[in-house]
């Protein structure tokens, strides 16, 4: 796709030529395909032992928190569509510091990755935390190669690597990104 194909267009649509992207409120999915959509994007991932199913119960409570809390979740995320249909979410939470953020879920369905949408989702959190004054985001990601589109998407959005470490079996890496 060549870059004249991109136009921007009102708010926090991203447009190409041929088809849409855009990112909403949670409130434009119903209850549980928030659950439904993280265990689509983790299915092929390799858990260990029960943990497929110890992260479908917490996909669970998080659906059950964001539609029991709209209006204070809506503040900490969106979802994404392709044209109508839901294929990505990006869900932060607050830190200690009002202005410090941890990305604690993001993604895109296997059937729309490698295409830039979770590029595109990562450039619209930043644009969303830099009218709120946020000052840095923090992410963690895998080391292994379920997780290496991710950990090039971070680095090419400006995040920094700030550790590495092995944590319940599994090696992290973190990352970090100033905006003020």
């Amino acid at each position: 796709m060549q870059s004249n194909d991109l136009e921007f267009a009102r708010g926090s649509n991203l447009q190409y030529r041929y088809f849409m992207i855009t990112f909403k409120g949670f409130e434009t999915a119903q209850k549980g395909q928030i659950a439904d959509l993280l265990e689509e994007i983790y299915k092929t991932f390799y858990f260990k032992g029960n943990e497929f199913e110890d992260n479908k119960q917490y996909w669970k409570q998080l659906d059950a928190r964001i539609f029991e809390n709209l209006t204070r979740e809506n503040d900490n995320g969106f979802v994404t569509y392709f044209n109508n249909e839901l294929i990505g979410m990006c869900y932060w939470a607050k830190l200690n510091s009002e202005n410090e953020i941890k990305l604690k879920d993001n993604g895109i369905t296997e059937k729309f990755t490698g295409r830039g949408y979770g590029k595109m989702q990562i450039i619209e959190m930043i644009r969303r935390l830099q009218k709120k004054n946020c000052a840095k985001i923090y992410v963690t990601t895998g080391d292994n190669d379920f997780y290496k589109p991710a950990q090039n998407m971070y680095l090419s959005c400006g995040f920094i690597e700030i550790k590495r470490e092995e944590k319940y079996g599994n090696k992290l890496i973190h990352y970090e990104k100033t905006l003020i």
